[in-house]
């Protein structure tokens, strides 16, 4: 496949369609941890590794398809409370294997209710400027682009027209209070996401787009909350980006993939860990 984006499925996209093995947010974010990480997870370098099966995760996969695509990858099995009868199970079963996900109805109207509050919240942050995600931009496209002799891919949630915007969908179980969620924002390694995403759009259209994270709670009223990188994270997933494919580069080269360390290591106490024992200790002294 040449640089430039695509229309291919989900799972296409994972086993990486590249010509060589190529780079993905996941798998930078492994090389950030451990390249032997990075090697075992990649599909093209480790085929024997399994993917599970995550059907706890029906729900979010409906709602991220209902609301980017209308929901055409959503089979709503009806006549069932739970999914014990073997009836209900082959239902699900076949609409796996046809690359669907299945939902109890009871599921599907719970799924509708969230997707209908997403697209009100939506429509209501206004800097986004979007009124029908289907009108105003495509879904789950597939871009792959080369630097020098590294494969890179990425697949946007979703890209407004003019390629100036990127919105990425998260459903989170707990908070999506701004307050709370920019923590998780940097845990979760999403700023890397946000730096790539947005280099390879830059690889392919030559624009310099938005990249906009959608968290979502997952229970009523399903709130939602919007977040970009301000310039200091933006340059430090920047720097991350190409630590990542400075490393890759290396490995693949060289056929090394390092673990961690085999030296041995001193852990260091925070001072608030001090600051506490100090409390702790005094309190214990006074009982004592």
């Amino acid at each position: 496949m040449e640089q430039g984006y695509y229309k291919i499925s989900m799972e296409e996209y994972l086993n990486d369609p590249c010509d060589a093995p190529s780079l993905s947010r996941s798998t930078i974010i492994d090389l950030l941890d451990s390249p032997r990480r990075a090697y075992y997870n990649h599909p093209r370098l480790n085929p024997t590794k399994q993917i599970k099966d995550e059907t706890k995760y029906d729900t979010g996969t409906a709602s991220h398809d209902m609301l980017l695509e209308g929901g055409k990858n959503v089979v709503i099995v009806d006549g069932f409370d739970d999914w014990r009868k073997g009836a209900a199970q082959e239902a699900r079963k076949e609409a796996i294997a046809n690359g669907k996900t299945a939902l109890l109805r009871k599921e599907y109207d719970v799924v509708a209710e969230k997707v209908d509050a997403a697209v009100r919240q939506i429509r209501e942050c206004t800097e986004l400027c979007i009124n029908d995600l289907g009108l105003d931009g495509e879904a789950e496209l597939t871009y792959i682009w080369k630097e020098k002799d590294v494969w890179l891919r990425i697949r946007p949630d979703w890209i407004s027209h003019d390629k100036r915007l990127m919105l990425d969908l998260k459903n989170t179980a707990t908070s999506a209070n701004p307050l709370v969620y920019s923590n998780h924002i940097v845990k979760m390694g999403y700023p890397v996401q946000s730096a790539l995403y947005r280099r390879g759009v830059r690889a392919v259209h030559s624009t310099d787009p938005n990249f906009v994270f959608m968290a979502q709670e997952n229970t009523p009223p399903y709130l939602c909350s919007f977040h970009s990188l301000d310039l200091m994270l933006a340059d430090m997933a920047d720097q991350q980006v190409e630590a990542g494919i400075k490393i890759w580069r290396k490995c693949l080269k060289t056929g090394q993939w390092p673990g961690y360390t085999n030296r041995i290591c001193y852990a260091e106490g925070k001072p608030w860990n001090f600051a506490e024992w100090e409390i702790n200790k005094h309190q214990m002294e006074e009982f004592a």
